[in-house]
């Protein structure tokens, strides 16, 4: 029986390793507000959904790490809004 003492050894490229974005849920009171709020955001902010009063449930089959919420919306809106979202969180547990 022989063995073996080597060792495969690859070297990478000097790259730096950059984490994921995050995943984002946006919940504002249209979806152009919405895109101007996350516009100014870094390249490490993946938007996965725009909820809006028009598309509430624009969050449905979407997963995400935040919400971010956008002023310009009734706290009866941004609570039914926070509802609809809420299920997508990468942390929600489901009962």
């Amino acid at each position: 029986m022989k063995v073996s003492a080597r060792v495969d050894v690859v070297i990478a490229d000097e790259t730096p390793i950059q984490p994921p974005p995050t995943r984002v849920i946006v919940i504002a009171p249209t979806k152009e507000a919405g895109q101007d709020a996350v516009s100014n955001m870094t390249d490490a902010v993946e938007v996965v959904a725009i909820v809006t009063p028009r598309s509430p449930h624009a969050a449905r089959g979407t997963l995400a790490d935040e919400i971010i919420e956008v002023e310009g919306l009734t706290d009866e809106q941004l609570e039914a809004l926070r509802d609809e979202a809420a299920p997508a969180l990468a942390t929600t547990q489901e009962k």
